[in-house]
């Protein structure tokens, strides 16, 4: 696992923060996101951070702080690459490492889309990232279900867990296509719900067994995130030049909190064989 952290850090360096710097240093917006339609934070400052409109990074510290997804995103896929030395561990993520490569893709995804809109503040960079949350939202999801699930499927699980891939990918699509018709205040809070809810299930259940403390630091972060984002967004403690942002802290602490239950629910083991 350290192996995995020192790797995505290396590849999150030459990958992503090199060729950032370089662009943010080589080009002006007017190369790049000129004549591109602007989404909510480009029409008006939506977030505390000042609007940088002739610079690459229109809002520097919200755009930079999407590295955090990315290298989590990065973890999680180095975790379902790397030859796996737990085979006879029963959790269902370690039997199967395409669970954590899907988590992986997805974090990056959010990392990814959400750094281009804060970069770009455009309609359709807003787009990718509200749909990246969903997606990671529904890949932390997707684990938790078939975390509790485990103890009730087959010996060979590649057919529920194949299924339930495709189910997420399809959640992805529809909100990637449904997004200017759903509130993202009302949905995440109702998928956090849900999440948590799962949460408890395996909690309760009399057959698995995981590292609880975890997940309430999980429920923790991101509690305290939508706490930090609501202030940032009313423009309370609010210094617009500053390197300290609400809303970079708000993307540090849902990642924070989309990783520790990814780990949750990778860490869960099964008491007691469980027949059906």
């Amino acid at each position: 696992m350290k192996k995995n952290y020192q790797l995505a850090t290396i590849l999150l360096i030459i990958l992503f923060v090199i060729p950032i710097a370089i662009l943010s240093y080589t080009f002006k917006s007017d190369n790049i996101w000129s004549g591109l339609t602007l989404g909510v934070a480009g029409m008006y400052e939506e977030y505390c951070e000042l609007n940088r409109m002739e610079d690459f990074l229109r809002e520097r510290m919200n755009s930079w702080s999407n590295l955090a997804f990315v290298w989590f995103g990065l973890v999680c896929l180095l975790n379902g690459l790397r030859p796996n030395q737990n085979r006879k561990n029963k959790n269902v993520i370690h039997q199967y490492p395409v669970l954590s490569v899907f988590t992986g893709l997805s974090f990056m995804y959010l990392g990814i889309g959400s750094f281009l809109y804060h970069a770009a503040l455009t309609r359709f960079t807003q787009l990718l990232d509200v749909a990246g949350t969903y997606a990671a939202v529904n890949a932390i999801v997707g684990l938790g279900i078939l975390s509790v699930l485990q103890i009730y499927l087959p010996k060979d699980k590649k057919g529920p867990v194949g299924l339930m891939i495709v189910l997420i990918i399809i959640a992805d699509v529809f909100f990637f296509v449904y997004k200017w018709q759903l509130d993202a205040n009302v949905v995440l809070p109702i998928m956090v719900v849900i999440l948590l809810m799962v949460t408890i299930g395996v909690s309760i259940s009399k057959h698995l067994k995981g590292n609880l403390i975890l997940a309430i630091l999980g429920f923790i972060a991101v509690c305290v995130a939508f706490y930090i984002r609501n202030l940032d967004v009313n423009k309370v403690f609010c210094n617009p030049e500053s390197l300290l942002q609400g809303h970079s802290i708000w993307h540090l602490l849902t990642g924070s909190s989309l990783f520790l239950m990814y780990n949750y629910f990778r860490g869960i083991s099964i008491k007691t064989e469980f027949q059906t």
